[in-house]
């Protein structure tokens, strides 16, 4: 993608798509050098399940917790986020 160029430059070449279980999705455009355009496709990462619910709500109640005990924002999400890849 690094040879590829926006659509145009006001336009970010985004653009919110559902897929054929009607799921969004991200439709990425770019054009390429060689007068094609083309399409990526991008899924939502994001675990939608109860657990990854549950998941979410703790990490925004801890969150502001480890702000409040000093830690700046940037660092205090990134320590989270270790502890939930296994990381410590």
């Amino acid at each position: 993608m690094s040879l590829t160029q926006a659509i145009r430059q006001s336009m970010t070449g985004l653009k919110e798509g559902f897929d054929d279980n009607n799921i969004a999705i991200v439709e990425a455009y770019r054009n390429c050098p060689c007068g094609s355009t083309l399409m990526g496709l991008f899924l939502n990462r994001r675990d939608i399940s109860d657990a990854g619910r549950r998941r979410r709500v703790l990490f925004n109640k801890l969150l502001p917790h480890l702000q409040a005990k000093g830690m700046g924002r940037t660092e205090a999400r990134g320590y989270l986020l270790g502890i939930l890849r296994g990381k410590s």
